[in-house]
């Protein structure tokens, strides 16, 4: 699939059958995550967690010279509000994996954004992720700062 998305060239695009969660690969190797809802329990949220991750790892497997930066959109209402343990430890080892460069959130309210600053200290990863008021200001920097 060769299409484009706000003037950027798409190269894959799936869609989360749980909770449509869309995944995108750009050209520019971002990879956009869009969260179109919250989920409404914990397995709900897991499942979600798990497919994303086995995303990532088809998307490892298909382009292995990459590395991806990823770009969430959580600007739909309750998203990332609670997430668990679980869940939480999937994106977690996501964010310290070695074909994951920078990240990008934009959207979150103040309560998630205060949460990541908590989990990137606790994880020793200050600098990978990074929240943003727009997308625009969030594919900016992950534009500037890919290797």
């Amino acid at each position: 699939m060769k299409t484009e998305k706000n003037g950027e060239k798409v190269l894959c695009k799936e869609k989360c059958p749980i909770t449509g969660v869309v995944l995108t690969l750009f050209a520019n190797n971002i990879v956009e995550i869009f969260y179109p809802r919250p989920t409404y329990s914990d397995i709900e949220q897991i499942e979600e967690t798990q497919w994303v991750w086995e995303q990532f790892t088809i998307l490892q497997k298909k382009y292995p010279n990459k590395i991806f930066y990823p770009l969430l959109d959580l600007e739909a209402p309750g998203n990332a509000e609670d997430i668990p343990d679980e869940g939480m430890k999937i994106y977690m080892d996501m964010l310290k994996h070695e074909k994951v460069g920078k990240v990008a959130t934009f959207g979150q309210t103040k309560w998630f954004t205060m949460l990541m600053n908590v989990a990137v200290k606790l994880t020793n990863t200050l600098g990978k992720l990074k929240a943003f008021n727009s997308r625009k200001e969030a594919v900016a920097w992950l534009l500037e700062n890919q290797k």
